[in-house]
């Protein structure tokens, strides 16, 4: 995708939780001399024409404080540990007073997806911008996942602490774009050590 396209996508990187099974902060982890928030931003900030709102919550200040130097929007959610469905409501709350006909919902700790991926996903979205694209794991649709502002509604609906999983689960395949071991996330020690073996 050519960074001069126009498409009115707000990016949404949620960033509020504790990251209480790996005891730091995930978001300040540094991967590849970078922290993973940072390259959660840096994907998303050449994609998202109509802006990228950061939703951060716990250690809000340490992680702010580590982004202002990006273009980007910072919106603390007060209710963080309410789980990551309110975090997603600020999100959308702040795209819908925006100029977005959509948001692309992402999380930090998927440092191995490659932007590459979420071209896919944008060129899938644009086939029918009124309709959602998600991206599909070995047994479940999640993010990165754009959802028009058309959508909000009935994604408000189907809220529980899952977000719109239940909402993404939903759709058909064509609006799916499968991914490998993009879907690496990071939520223990463990998996920290998996992925510094990945360097």
């Amino acid at each position: 995708m050519s960074e001069n396209n126009q498409n009115n996508l707000a990016g949404v990187l949620l960033a509020a939780g504790s990251s209480s099974r790996l005891g730091q902060p995930k978001q300040l982890v540094t991967w590849n001399s970078k922290t993973l928030l940072d390259i959660a931003i840096e994907k998303l900030l050449p994609i998202c024409d109509a802006g990228v709102f950061v939703i951060t919550g716990a250690y809000a200040e340490e992680i702010e404080s580590s982004i202002l130097h990006y273009p980007l929007t910072i919106i603390r959610n007060q209710d963080w540990r309410r789980g990551m469905n309110s975090s997603l409501r600020c999100g959308l709350e702040a795209v819908l007073h925006s100029n977005a006909i959509a948001s692309l919902i992402m999380l930090c700790d998927q440092p191995l997806l490659k932007r590459e991926h979420i071209e896919s996903l944008v060129k899938s979205w644009n086939e029918d911008i009124s309709q959602p694209a998600a991206t599909r794991y070995n047994n479940s649709n999640g993010v990165p996942a754009i959802l028009p502002v058309s959508s909000f509604k009935e994604i408000n609906k189907s809220f529980g602490d899952v977000g719109a999983r239940k909402y993404l689960e939903k759709l058909p395949n064509n609006r799916l774009v499968v991914v490998g071991n993009s879907e690496f996330d990071i939520d223990t020690i463990e998996d920290l050590e998996k992925l510094n073996e990945k360097k």
